[in-house]
């Protein structure tokens, strides 16, 4: 009677620690995933970033050629 009691304690003592074994590699799964969402964060950011400079270059270009088409049409015109 004994030794099946303590059979069946050493029994849930291998369960609580088969569990344990599998909540950790949850948190280390978790953590890998946390890494990999900080890095796309990063990533985003700076895909925005170069989004703000690439429209703001091209912005001041357009304003530059179109500042360059309206000097040549008022030449064209003898205004300027």
């Amino acid at each position: 009677m004994e030794n099946e009691a303590e059979q069946q304690i050493i029994n849930e003592l291998r369960h609580i620690r088969n569990e344990m074994e599998i909540i950790q590699n949850d948190i280390r799964q978790l953590k890998k995933e946390q890494h990999l969402i900080d890095q796309s964060k990063v990533s985003w950011e700076f895909l925005k970033m170069v989004q703000s400079f690439l429209l703001g270059f091209f912005g001041v270009a357009m304003l530059m050629i179109l500042l360059g088409v309206l000097m040549i049409i008022m030449r064209w015109l003898g205004i300027y």
